[in-house]
């Protein structure tokens, strides 16, 4: 009988471990286009916005916040099934914050305040991580985070001006 339940639950295992190899090792063009954000940005670039869908309860996953990296990464330990947890670095999708190691002064105080905010903002530890996939190299963990009342975390960091839209092309200069 306890051999039974033993193997059941390793299965189990496997199965919510191979669940979420392959959404992470899905390219991103073989998902359905709605599922990723749009960034559109003006002529002048003096305006941003980023629109995402929002994330089926299905596609969520709850994660506690263990730390704020920067103004646009942080560390999670996401439960994707029953008492299993997987510990990652987050980079959110499409947008781009001042660096820490800045060029100049004026980035790295530009940096301190975008991970000031994005902590202030993750203040609860808790939050809902969605459309999860690899960066253009396949290095980096990308998703998008809100909080616990459903808002959008790159949306809020955009419109407040900690962070620039990012479309996966060079970076721009801060300084």
């Amino acid at each position: 009988m306890l051999d039974r339940l033993y193997s059941i639950t390793a299965l189990s295992i496997v199965g919510a471990l191979l669940v979420l190899v392959i959404v992470l090792l899905t390219p991103r063009h073989l998902l359905p286009a709605a599922q990723h954000p749009t960034v559109s940005i003006d002529r002048h670039e003096t305006t941003a916005s980023i629109d995402t869908l929002a994330i089926p309860q299905r596609q969520r996953i709850p994660v506690d916040i263990l730390r704020v990296i920067d103004g646009d990464t942080v560390e999670v330990r996401a439960h994707i099934w029953l008492d299993q947890q997987v510990q990652a670095r987050i980079r959110l999708r499409a947008i781009d914050a001042p660096e820490l190691k800045g060029a100049c002064p004026g980035e790295v105080a530009l940096a301190e305040a975008a991970r000031e905010r994005l902590g202030a903002l993750l203040a609860s530890g808790k939050a809902w991580l969605g459309d999860v996939g690899r960066d253009k190299f396949g290095g980096r963990l990308l998703g998008t985070l809100h909080d616990g009342t459903g808002r959008d975390i790159s949306h809020i960091l955009l419109s407040t001006g900690h962070v620039r839209p990012y479309g996966g092309r060079k970076r721009q200069g801060w300084c």
